[in-house]
């Protein structure tokens, strides 16, 4: 007889056991939210398994907190969990791990919820009746089933938002693309060369050369500050306000002052942009240009002598209108080279933390002189390689190079 009813009561536990299963399966099945399924779990156990008393500490983003609890005496949504009870792999009795005055002392038991090594949650458990009545063994299982479904539901929205993102890059990235001249005007005495290294999914620098009337050449260099797609959205609003300004008038400082203009309506006060603006007149020798606030390029003349050109204004995208613009004008370029550049070159390090810095690139470009636009830039890149060796480029390397030949 005896024998019957401890059967009797061994099936009754594993049909409880077994609905318990299901509920929490069609819960996680119906994609039931977080704090809905910690509710059907407090009610399993509370209705099933003799237990009293609960409470659930939570790891997320934000750290460990307590997300369901249910007739304790403390508030433990405002406790942090004691240290000592995170160390514990195994369900073990609480007065074993933590001192008899300590807040946790009113529950039995301690369940951790592991999934590969990681720690996912921390049950804490207690009964008024036989502590042997709570199945801890399978109330651990049945914990463990939901906390792993919740890390993959995480890891599939993550998984799901990255490929979002990604896919945002690639478009953005096309886009910035999309932004530089397919080709540069190249002739017997002129020739123009440029190249593009980029260190981040999206970046912000940008180039490019308008063909204007007469056998002149606008000449741009830029760079966002900043990154990813609000840099390459400023980027190409940038370059958008700079073709149709110079549409209307080629007078750089009108073209400078409009642009920022332009750049201050468009909002973008969290990004500045610095910029290189130059008019090559090719029948009169000439080289205008303004400098707002960009790495100063550089003219190499035949006989050596290295020009910096610095006139100009403070970068753009800060102030409306510009506190100052001038603008350089330099004549009688019958044979020289002018090399434009980003900040990501002379920013490359090498292995002993030092900068590659605009010293070392003068004297490169001063020993290039009998070398075209796209071989100046190919040795370029080789001596930024080996100088930075195995270290990774800081920033991205927008270079822009135009040759004049006798």
């Amino acid at each position: 007889m005896m024998e019957s009813v401890n059967f009797e009561k061994k099936y009754q536990l594993k049909e409880l056991e077994l609905n318990a299963l299901l509920e929490v399966s069609m819960g996680i099945n119906n994609n039931m939210k977080e704090e809905h399924l910690y509710r059907v779990f407090q009610f399993t156990l509370q209705g099933t398994f003799g237990v009293e008393r609960m409470a659930l500490y939570v790891c997320n983003e934000s750290g460990w907190g307590c997300k369901a609890q249910f007739n304790t005496d403390s508030n433990f949504e405002e406790n942090p969990l004691d240290e000592c009870l995170l160390e514990v792999k195994d369900i073990k009795k609480v007065d074993e791990i933590t001192p008899c005055n300590s807040i946790f002392s009113e529950f039995d038991v301690i369940i951790p919820v592991s999934h590969k090594q990681e720690r996912l949650a921390v049950l804490l458990v207690g009964s008024n009746g036989q502590k042997e009545e709570m199945n801890l063994k399978f109330i651990q299982t049945l914990a463990n089933l939901i906390f792993v479904a919740l890390e993959n539901k995480k890891f599939a929205r993550r998984q799901l938002k990255q490929e979002r993102m990604n896919r945002e890059i690639e478009i953005a990235n096309q886009v910035q693309k999309s932004l530089l001249p397919p080709s540069l005007p190249n002739s017997e005495k002129l020739q123009m060369a440029a190249e593009y290294v980029p260190h981040h999914g999206i970046g912000g620098d940008y180039y490019d050369c308008i063909t204007l009337e007469d056998g002149r050449y606008l000449i741009c260099m830029a760079d966002v500050s900043g990154k990813g797609i609000p840099a390459a959205l400023l980027m190409s609003n940038f370059q958008a306000s700079l073709r149709t300004i110079v549409l209307h008038t080629t007078d750089l400082k009108e073209v400078v002052a409009s642009v920022n203009q332009q750049i201050q309506r468009r909002g973008a006060q969290e990004h500045f942009i610095t910029v290189f603006l130059a008019i090559y007149d090719m029948e009169r020798n000439t080289l205008e240009y303004v400098n707002a606030g960009h790495n100063q390029p550089l003219v190499i003349h035949e006989n050596g002598q290295v020009q910096h050109l610095d006139k100009g204004s403070t970068i753009m995208g800060f102030f409306d209108p510009l506190p100052f613009i001038e603008s350089g004008l330099l004549t009688n370029l019958e044979a020289f080279t002018l090399f434009c550049y980003t900040d990501g070159l002379t920013e490359t390090f090498n292995d002993q933390e030092e900068e590659y810095g605009e010293e070392r690139l003068e004297a490169f470009l001063v020993n290039q002189q009998t070398l075209t636009p796209e071989e100046i830039i190919q040795e370029m890149m080789k001596e930024l390689n080996n100088y930075r060796k195995e270290v990774p480029y800081a920033d991205d390397i927008s270079i822009f190079t135009l040759k004049k030949w006798a």
